[in-house]
């Protein structure tokens, strides 16, 4: 897959290779220092090749605003806006990496029918996923409802899973488990997929004992 796909905002680049093209993006990416996130971007945490597909959102210039890519959990279960980035012009004032802007430029990949020929998905459950900011908070923060508001604006398809914090990565660190929002298609739930499910007052107690330990290690 290697496609250019033309919108009223610029242009998305949609591929599923590794190529030269990208690391320069990349290399862009990585020299922005104020990104907590920074190491999730690195060639060793982010690879093209782990992904169903990935994009790249240009505005009408040319000039990169963001990009993200799909990686496949199942034959049904996909996760959309995995290693979201946005570039520092573009972040927003809730300090999290996604603005109003880029994901206008991201609308025709995260409206139903259009994502199925874009991006050329055909899973049963897509899902876009975000980890507890450092402020540990209980229940839906501020920050994530706006997110799912916006995505709900865009395709009202989107359904916010208000029952906890969803497993999306190995491991069992607090940042494992994330606030997630879906689509299903085919009557396949979450509970058909059955991840695992932190509550939320049992994923702040974890982002304590990790603040616990950080502290102590450093003393």
């Amino acid at each position: 897959m290697d496609k250019i796909v033309k919108t009223d905002r610029g242009e998305l680049w949609i591929f599923d290779h590794d190529n030269s093209q990208f690391e320069d993006i990349r290399s862009l990416c990585l020299k922005d220092e104020t990104n907590w996130l920074r190491e999730n971007y690195t060639q060793k945490k982010l690879k093209i090749s782990e992904h169903r597909f990935f994009i790249v959102i240009f505005d009408k210039l040319g000039n990169p605003l963001g990009f993200a890519g799909g990686k496949e959990y199942s034959p049904r279960v996909i996760r959309w806006l995995n290693r979201l980035y946005t570039f520092p012009q573009q972040k927003s004032s809730y300090k999290i990496n996604v603005t109003e802007e880029c994901f206008a430029g991201l609308a025709p990949t995260l409206k139903l029918d259009t994502m199925l020929d874009i991006a050329e998905v055909d899973h049963d459950l897509i899902f876009v996923s975000m980890q507890q900011r450092k402020t540990k908070h209980h229940g839906q923060p501020m920050w994530w409802k706006v997110v799912h508001k916006f995505l709900n604006g865009i395709d009202d398809n989107w359904t916010s899973y208000d029952k906890g914090m969803v497993k999306v990565h190995e491991g069992e660190l607090s940042s494992c488990y994330q606030h997630i929002t879906y689509i299903s298609r085919n009557s396949y739930s979450i509970e058909d997929w059955n991840p695992k499910i932190l509550s939320y007052d049992q994923h702040t107690l974890r982002m304590n004992y990790e603040a616990d330990i950080k502290n102590l290690s450093s003393v």
